[in-house]
């Protein structure tokens, strides 16, 4: 029979060597093994978190803020003046050509052209076929 040795420490750097016969063990106790170690994980990541949470809270009071303050996203430096005139610097483009079947499909000429402009000229038509009359 096989030991599995498992090393635990209480605190560092003291450590305790356990020995288990994993093997020995029947399926059940090991079902109740696991879940003990399952569960001894649980409570010591929900003590260190809580721990770490503490040590975080302390430092931000000793800076002069609470956690909530800190945590709180900033604010842009940007005005809303300079989003404005970013967005004013930009006007909408009227559409300048529009589906044959569909005309609420449209297109401003600008950038790649849909696919249904680029079949309709493989067809062999100009696209100017495409242009929409303005009066």
């Amino acid at each position: 029979m096989r030991d599995t040795k498992i090393t635990m420490r209480a605190e560092w750097p003291k450590e305790k060597t356990v020995a288990i016969n994993l093997e020995g063990m029947s399926v059940s106790d090991l079902v109740a093994l696991k879940s003990e170690v399952e569960a001894a994980i649980i409570k010591k990541s929900e003590a260190d978190r809580t721990a770490t949470l503490e040590k975080i809270k302390a430092l931000a009071a000793e800076s002069g803020y609470s956690l909530d303050e800190l945590l709180k996203p900033t604010r842009s430096p940007r005005s809303s003046a300079a989003t404005t005139e970013k967005a004013d610097k930009r006007s909408s483009v009227e559409a300048k050509f529009a589906h044959p079947e569909n005309a609420s499909v449209t297109w401003t000429g600008r950038g790649k052209a849909p696919k249904w402009v680029t079949e309709w000229e493989a067809s062999g038509k100009s696209r100017d076929g495409l242009l929409i009359e303005r009066n």
